[in-house]
């Protein structure tokens, strides 16, 4: 683990879930050491939830066609970031995208405490990061999306539109542009076509099963085996559509 002016991050990977990791001071107290353990505990609550929202929700109802290769490939990495300075959230965004832009595959950048209940506080911070991208030239090599807890987009009030863009925690995600290119060209080339296609889905949910267990299966937790046979019908309905 790594502390720095009040911020800390973990590395992991899909594979083994430990990425990289460097030691703390041999100097360190053991009542430091312990509260290492706890913030290990927490980060590993941390990527398991958002795993979880990956695989069920993002993977399970389709809403990215980009999502499944790089888990299934463990060409994902996942890096948990603690604290909301602004310099130490965009070095770290920075060091991943200078990484990632070497490397095949994507990265999640999982925020817990980058602004959980004020989304429009996260989007500040998005907007810096695009920012950095264009300083560094990486704008043509790499695109950032980002999630969020409380995500909404403009217009969209309290439209069941906006679980297609929520996440358990404030995440940016770090795609390389050649390998989304791939995948939009295997969609014939139209992105748009995911959006309307996941709008679809989640109103014939709510329409079907209700709001609340619409929630609960975008947010990818678990629902009574019923609704889960519900929604399997659902997804099946869309793809013969």
């Amino acid at each position: 683990m790594i502390i720095n002016r009040g911020i800390s991050h973990r590395h992991f990977s899909t594979g083994d879930y430990i990425l990289g990791e460097s030691s703390s001071s041999s100097s360190s107290s053991s009542s430091s050491a312990a509260n290492e353990d706890d913030e290990g505990k927490e980060d590993r609550k941390i990527l398991e939830q958002s795993l979880d929202w990956l695989r069920r929700s993002v993977i399970g109802l389709s809403l990215c066609p980009f999502a499944e290769k790089p888990l299934m490939q463990q060409t994902l990495s996942m890096e948990v970031v603690h604290g909301s300075e602004q310099v130490e959230i965009l070095a770290s965004v920075l060091s991943e995208c200078l990484r990632r832009q070497k490397r095949k595959g994507t990265s999640l950048i999982i925020c817990p405490d980058l602004f959980p209940e004020n989304f429009v506080a996260f989007l500040e911070i998005t907007q810096m990061v695009e920012g950095l991208l264009d300083d560094w030239d990486l704008d043509g090599d790499l695109q950032v999306a980002h999630f969020h807890p409380k995500f909404e987009f403009d217009g969209s009030g309290d439209g069941i539109d906006n679980y297609t863009n929520r996440s358990p925690y404030p995440t940016l995600h770090i795609l390389r542009e050649e390998e989304v290119s791939v995948a939009v060209e295997s969609i014939s080339g139209d992105a748009s076509k995911v959006w309307k296609r996941n709008v679809r889905l989640l109103e014939t949910l709510e329409e079907k099963i209700g709001r609340p267990a619409t929630e609960q299966v975008a947010r990818g937790e678990f629902v009574d085996q019923e609704i889960q046979n519900q929604v399997e019908a659902i997804l099946k309905g869309l793809k013969k559509s």
